[in-house]
Order: C-alpha cells, then structure tokens, then sequence
C-alpha cells in the first residue's frame, strides 16, 4: 500500500487512512487503473449521464473512454462512478488496461469456480484472463463471488499485480 501512495496511484479516505476493508467505487478504481496504466488523465468533454467535468474523477473517466477501458461498462448512458465495484468489473478493468500497455492479448484461463454460472457472459473472458494474469483469485471456499462488491484491499492487490505486470 505504501509502495503504490509513494508513487500517487492510491489514495487514503483521508491522510494517512486506508480502509481497507471498506468498499471501493468504480470512479475510485478506474481511477487507480488510469493512473497505473500511465494513460494520461484527460479533460473530460462529457458523454455520460452520471459524470460532470467538475467530478474528481472525470479526467479518468475521459482517458479510459479514450482508449476503451470502459466499453462493458457503460449501461442507460452511465458509469455509476459512486457505486461499488464489482469483482467482475475490476477484472475487466484491469485486462483491458493490461492488454492497452502491452500492445498485446491476455492469456486467459479457466473459470472453474462454484458460481461460475453468476458472471456475466459479456466479462467471463475478462475474469478468465485476470486469473491468467493473477490479478484476482477465487475465495477458499471455491467461489468467486463475482457481483460482490470488492474491498479497497482486493483493489489494491490487483493494482500492485497490474503495475508489476505492465513495467
């Protein structure tokens, strides 16, 4: 955690606070994954219902739209930045931003978890390649809980993996 504050790709709920046990929204992690990826935060020229030009977040917002970080993602013309994110939604976050800065496709693996039936068909590959990559892993007891809003500590696991895994 404090390898990725030093270097200003993950910010506390206030200094010097973590949380990492509270949840995480989509703007908090889009933003974490722009700022990772090295993708230049851009001024953002609207598009979306939900994200004004004022929003923290919206420079993030704009460069993932710019380079189609966002494209599965987007539903009834929004982002939902204040909702949490989903372990789904991280993992196709986190490839898409990989396959960007590589230049190149994930490798993706199988998805053998007990509620493999419970993600969503337009990520299932995504979540495959995160397992590939070792982004994200399933819970002990064999699932992957994919709808279940995510923790800033899983978010911050991906992140570091993420960043080791683009240099």
């Amino acid at each position: 955690i404090n390898e990725l504050a030093e270097s200003g790709i993950v910010k506390g709920v206030a200094p010097s606070v973590f949380e990492p046990d509270s949840g995480i929204t989509n703007a908090q992690f889009l933003a974490m994954v722009v700022r990772t990826a090295g993708i230049g935060e851009k001024q953002y020229r609207g598009g979306l219902n939900d994200v004004s030009a004022e929003d923290w977040f919206a420079a993030s917002v704009q460069a993932a739209l710019d380079n189609g970080l966002l494209d599965r993602m987007i539903a009834d013309g929004g982002f939902k930045p204040n909702e949490c994110i989903t372990r789904e939604d991280m993992s196709y976050l986190a490839v898409k931003a990989y396959e960007l800065k590589k230049g190149e496709k994930a490798a993706g693996k199988d998805i053998s978890f007990a509620d493999s039936g419970r993600i969503s068909e337009s990520k299932k590959e995504y979540v495959g390649k995160a397992l590939g990559l070792n982004l994200i892993d399933g819970y002990p007891d064999g699932s992957f809980m994919p709808l279940n809003g995510a923790s800033r500590a899983e978010a911050v696991k991906i992140v570091k993996v993420l960043m080791d895994t683009i240099k």
